[in-house]
């Protein structure tokens, strides 16, 4: 089966019903473009609720066509919106085919704030991390720890910072490699400076996936420190190089990670953290079986075979 498919991004609609009702403006231009050169849809396929959802549900009403919905945003769970907003945004849950959340967490929160039913469908596995060949990790005479994230606040950095510190005091052999640029990267190495880990802690600055993957594949733990993640695909990516993953139990990741593939602990709480890293090296995972079983949840064999399937049945 071929599906042939054609995404839009018009740009963020702000959260506003001014600019909302613009941007659904702007889009069905771009609709009726889409229909010229293709004709009518069967489906329509947003990521968001908030103007895309809104404007799917607008082209239902008027053209008929079905529409589905996965959520990705947080913005739903952060921000507040107007009343005339969050009637939209219900509406468009509510007369939506189906509706997805890409986090357990997530899909919770969407169904008692907006009284609709979601499944849950996880991000899937780019590419790029789907097709590579396991290999031994590297011998090294130290402990590798890697971490993959912006240098913002909320990635959580100094609760990570703080852990690998308690973890220097036992284990002098351990390296920590942060691999993300930000605004806050000049306070974490002065951070790493009073704590006396400098010498132990790499910034290696924004690296293309490929260095990443390298970097994964030579890593013993890979570390999520956030304070908040819809889902976590840096996560799936670790585990698709068979790297088992601590991670903060922020959304996303209780969704991914179990006894199996690594360990979980409560948001900014360093101490846990110390003691979940130590937990996962002294754990002997299966970096094969680990792949193999991230492969079979997020890959793209099945998530094409689930999507097949489910714009069958919603076009009919």
């Amino acid at each position: 089966n071929i599906i042939d498919a054609i995404g839009f991004y018009w740009g963020d609609s702000s959260k506003k019903i001014k600019q909302i009702n613009k941007w659904v403006s702007t889009a069905e231009k771009a609709f009726h473009q889409y229909i010229s050169e293709n004709g009518m849809p069967d489906i329509i396929h947003t990521h968001n609720a908030l103007s895309a959802g809104i404007f799917a549900n607008y082209i239902k009403e008027k053209y008929g066509v079905n529409y589905l919905i996965t959520e990705h945003s947080s913005d739903l769970e952060n921000i507040h919106f107007s009343e005339e907003v969050h009637h939209l945004i219900s509406d468009a849950y509510y007369n939506s085919n189906k509706n997805f959340a890409v986090s357990q967490s997530l899909k919770l929160y969407l169904e008692s704030k907006y009284n609709c039913s979601v499944d849950f469908l996880p991000n899937i596995l780019s590419n790029n991390f789907e097709k590579l060949d396991i290999q031994e990790k590297s011998i090294e005479p130290e402990v590798r720890l890697l971490h993959v994230a912006n240098l913002i606040e909320i990635k959580d950095q100094p609760t990570l910072l703080r852990a690998f510190s308690v973890l220097s005091k036992k284990m002098p052999n351990i390296k920590l490699n942060i691999i993300g640029d930000g605004k806050l990267k000049k306070d974490l190495i002065r951070l790493c400076g009073e704590l006396n880990i400098q010498n132990q802690v790499d910034f290696l600055g924004f690296k293309n996936r490929d260095f990443i993957k390298r970097e994964m594949l030579n890593s013993d733990l890979f570390v999520l420190s956030s304070k908040y993640e819809t889902f976590g695909v840096v996560v799936i990516e670790a585990l698709a190089c068979g790297v088992p993953c601590v991670a903060s139990i922020c959304g996303g990741p209780e969704s991914i990670i179990n006894d199996s593939n690594g360990k979980l602990f409560e948001v900014g709480n360093y101490t846990q953290l110390a003691e979940k890293i130590e937990e996962a090296l002294a754990t002997k995972y299966d970096r094969d079986k680990i792949r193999a079983d991230c492969l079979k949840l997020y890959g793209s064999k099945t998530f094409a075979n689930k999507m097949i399937k489910l714009y069958s049945e919603i076009k009919h």
